[in-house]
């Protein structure tokens, strides 16, 4: 019993990238099956089996890193994905970006042939606002 103990508490266990990741196995295992593409089955068992190397992992640090990684690339992602939905529902402007130094920048549409002055490096464009 002490045994059992001792190896459960060195486990890493289930953060939320191995809670992603098992739901994303689940997922692909299932396609997979249902879809009969051998490849997509597969690479739900590999990602399982990952998922379980990361739960029974006695290497609490580097799973941690890991799970930080990850978690600041999904806000990242869900930042790029809120910004896209703003940019795409805004009907008063018109969204470029400095090719200098890659800012993004607003105009007013409808306008027509505008100079664009970036805010960030003062670099000037011209382009059209529909």
């Amino acid at each position: 019993m002490n045994f059992l103990r001792n190896l459960f508490s060195r486990m890493y266990g289930l953060d939320k990238m191995g809670k992603i990741t098992l739901i994303a196995s689940v997922i692909l295992t299932l396609a997979g099956n249902l879809l009969r593409i051998r490849t997509l089955y597969l690479l739900g068992d590999v990602v399982f089996l990952y998922t379980a190397f990361r739960f029974i992992s006695s290497n609490h640090w580097a799973r941690q890193k890991e799970n930080e990684r990850f978690l600041s690339y999904l806000e990242g992602l869900k930042l790029k994905t809120n910004q896209t939905k703003v940019r795409l529902s805004d009907k008063a402007n018109n969204y470029f970006r400095c090719p200098k130094c890659g800012t993004l920048l607003s105009v007013p549409k409808g306008v027509g042939k505008v100079m664009i002055v970036c805010r960030k490096c003062s670099h000037q464009f011209v382009k059209k606002s529909r």
